[in-house]
């Protein structure tokens, strides 16, 4: 179970050992909630809700945790007992990963499946196409398919393999190279008022790359608070 309080009226208190969460309805009648300590997992604060000394130290020594957010919603820290949890044992899992060959592993394999989505994406898009256009896609597909065959042939565990900052230098250019040709092909095949030349962000030049940044914008956020609530550090 958790625990938002979204609203600047929300309280949250301890009574007879619970959590108790004081707020109004939409009707604006005032309402009273008890959750037990052992069945929450996570509280999650936004600007202008308040909370009791009380309940913080019922969260932390319960092992709840308790996410301060800005008035959007957004992650900005946590409240942690100076006891170990989980969440500084992944925070240290991950720190040790990102410089270790796993890590590498792991952004390699994240990173293949993205151009196998984009390759698979122009594929089916290429089945309603003219023969012309699919030839078009079919260059496209094959950079897409050559990057990421450079990706897998990179040596990332060998005794004399580069340094993880090199590697990840190579990942990130190989991505851009797929993506690039992704971009490309999509600019060739949608309507020609829609179409675009390359992305660009700050500013969107265009209304494909504005709904694009607005939707990456979005993802974002999502994928960042689901890192929070995981306990990595963002």
């Amino acid at each position: 179970m958790q625990i938002f309080l979204s609203s600047s009226e929300s309280k949250l208190r301890v009574k007879d050992g619970m959590f108790e969460v004081s707020f109004f309805d939409k009707e604006g009648r005032p309402q009273k909630m008890q959750h037990a300590p052992s069945l929450v997992e996570s509280i999650w604060m936004n600007e202008g809700a308040s909370v009791t000394v009380a309940a913080l130290r019922l969260a932390m020594n319960n092992r709840v945790d308790v996410v301060i957010c800005d008035r959007h919603g957004e992650p900005e820290g946590r409240v942690l007992s100076f006891k170990p949890t989980t969440t500084s044992l992944v925070q240290k899992a991950q720190a040790m990963a990102s410089i270790s060959p796993q890590g590498m592993e792991y952004a390699r394999g994240w990173a293949m499946r993205k151009l196998a989505a984009q390759a698979a994406y122009l594929e089916q898009l290429g089945k309603r196409r003219p023969a012309e256009t699919r030839a078009a896609l079919d260059a496209h597909i094959a950079q897409i398919n050559d990057a990421a065959n450079k990706m897998r042939a990179l040596a990332i565990s060998e005794p004399h393999a580069p340094t993880p900052l090199s590697v990840a230098a190579s990942l990130r250019g190989l991505e851009g190279i797929a993506s690039k040709a992704f971009f490309q092909a999509l600019a060739e095949i949608i309507p020609p008022e829609y179409r675009f030349e390359g992305r660009s962000r700050r500013p969107s030049k265009d209304a494909f790359n504005a709904f694009l940044n607005y939707a990456f914008a979005v993802l974002y956020r999502k994928v960042e608070r689901a890192l929070t609530k995981a306990g990595l550090p963002t």
